[in-house]
């Protein structure tokens, strides 16, 4: 589930992740002022673990709250960064390039290990998904040894305007507790 609400120049961008009797599992907030990403939050229930990606000043900066501890990070700020909130509208401003076949280079924030990592996106194929044109995407990452521990992400978008995101497979933050409780 996700809500957008917009407040005194600020978007907040809320998504909960449930299981199927409606239990939290993961939460994440993303904050946009004046259209730039300012902060991403993020609660996971199932392991206890929470954290915080902030830019400010050019920087990005990372918490991360887990059962080990506290661990942090910091990185430039450069515009081909994103968190998963970002994915949908970066799709739809780089439609003309990958409609054309070519790669979109981006740097995925990565809060668990407070850096962030080369991907790409590119067309695969076109298909139909619940009878409407699509294209499947795939979003993989860009470094040879960062490619070997994280899986490609398959996409499928809208074929047609405004490109929204109807399928995603790989990945995702929810996750199964090795022990209960987590």
């Amino acid at each position: 589930e996700n809500t957008r609400t917009e407040e005194e120049g600020k978007t907040y961008s809320k998504t909960r992740y449930t299981d199927p009797q409606g239990k939290a599992l993961v939460d994440e907030e993303v904050i946009y002022e004046a259209g730039k990403f300012k902060q991403y939050r993020y609660t996971q229930h199932q392991t206890d673990e929470r954290g915080t990606i902030e830019v400010q000043d050019g920087k990005v900066s990372y918490i991360f709250v887990h059962a080990s501890g506290t661990a942090s990070g910091e990185d430039s700020w450069n515009d081909d960064m994103l968190v998963p909130d970002m994915l949908g509208h970066k799709i739809e401003q780089s439609w003309p390039t990958i409609a054309a076949g070519d790669d979109v280079k981006i740097r995925f924030l990565s809060l668990e290990v407070q850096d962030n990592f080369g991907f790409k996106i590119f067309k695969d194929g076109e298909s139909t998904f619940q009878g409407k044109a699509a294209v499947d995407l795939v979003m993989k990452a860009s470094g040879f040894f960062v490619a070997l521990a994280a899986p490609s992400f398959k996409l499928t978008v809208e074929k047609d305007a405004p490109h929204r995101i109807l399928k995603m497979e790989g990945r995702l933050p929810v996750r199964i507790a090795k022990r209960t409780p987590p």
